[in-house]
């Protein structure tokens, strides 16, 4: 008859005891026991992989079902490559590569965000809106150096308008039309008052008398001055 009598493990062969009995009395029962059950082998458990922080190496272990304190570790060959490039929002990746020679290990990555961010590119042209200037990041729209508007008003006496622009930046307010110049009119003369026309009286006779008068004198007077020297 035979019984095992020692298990084998995943690495260590088991044990057979053989008994041999016998029916003539004189005969005493005999045991032989021989290690020859075959090792279960190992039962490994999925494989884990265990990672430095910064990529820069790499760990595959595994564990067998059967026995804990069995245990295989292997490590990789790291490479790196960027596979991302930054931003001035965004810091840039790189993607870790770990290589075994283990047939059991299988490769492995890791990214990881550890290219540093690009600083902002603000452009020198201020731009606006209804209330502020500001500078722009021309990568991605940030901005920077915000303030309010300075106003100042403008007379453009060409186009017969004014407004006011930011003496920072040139924003403009919706113009204004300029006043229209006040014109003082010139003084209204006075009129000329025209001379009265004297009314007829309808009377001639009186014109003729004084004409007759005036012609009488005219003869009289060369008479009197020459009587006048005579009587000298």
């Amino acid at each position: 008859t035979q019984e095992q009598t020692k298990a084998p493990t995943c690495t260590q062969m088991g044990q057979t005891t053989y008994t041999a009995t016998f029916n003539p009395d004189w005969a005493v029962a005999q045991t032989l026991t021989l290690t020859d059950v075959e090792p279960t082998g190992h039962a490994w458990a999925k494989t884990t992989y265990t990672w430095a922080e910064d990529g820069s190496s790499c760990t595959a272990s595994r564990v067998c079902e059967n026995d804990a304190t069995h245990e295989e570790t292997a490590t990789a060959v790291i490479t790196q490559e960027q596979t991302k490039a930054p931003t001035c929002t965004q810091a840039g990746q790189t993607t870790y590569t770990a290589t075994f020679s283990e047939d059991w290990a299988a490769t492995q990555t890791l990214t990881l965000d550890n290219v540093a961010m690009l600083p902002h590119s603000y452009g020198e042209t201020w731009k606006w809106d209804t209330t502020h200037h500001f500078h722009v990041c021309e990568g991605c729209g940030a901005k920077a150096d915000a303030a309010t508007h300075a106003f100042q008003w403008v007379t453009d006496s060409q186009a017969g308008k004014k407004y006011q622009e930011c003496t920072i930046c040139g924003y403009q307010l919706t113009p204004e039309p300029l006043p229209t110049p006040s014109v003082t009119p010139a003084p209204t003369p006075a009129p000329t008052a025209e001379p009265k026309p004297v009314p007829p009286t309808g009377d001639s006779h009186e014109i003729l008398l004084w004409v007759a008068l005036l012609v009488l004198c005219a003869g009289v007077l060369p008479i009197v001055y020459v009587q006048k020297r005579k009587m000298k």
